[in-house]
């Protein structure tokens, strides 16, 4: 697992190119870019990659949202 902050055109051209999908489950919708703090992408290799907005004023709270979606993606395999 790694985490990655971004400056802000890296961390909005990053996030254009990951699946929206994830912002339709947990939202319903898809989200403006100026809500969105972090998000989460899973490699091919099944690692995990965090994505985070450098402006941010909180980095551990948006750590530990993205890292809840992975222990509760993982329980529901497990």
């Amino acid at each position: 697992m790694e985490a990655i902050i971004l400056e802000e055109r890296e961390f909005l051209d990053t996030l254009k190119q990951c699946n929206r999908e994830t912002q339709i489950k947990e939202y319903g919708k898809i989200v403006s870019d100026e809500m969105v703090y972090g998000f989460l992408s899973e490699t091919p290799k099944g690692s995990f990659e965090i994505f985070v907005r450098s402006t941010i004023d909180s980095l551990d709270e948006v750590l530990e949202h993205e890292l809840r979606h992975i222990y509760f993606e993982h329980l529901k395999k497990w």
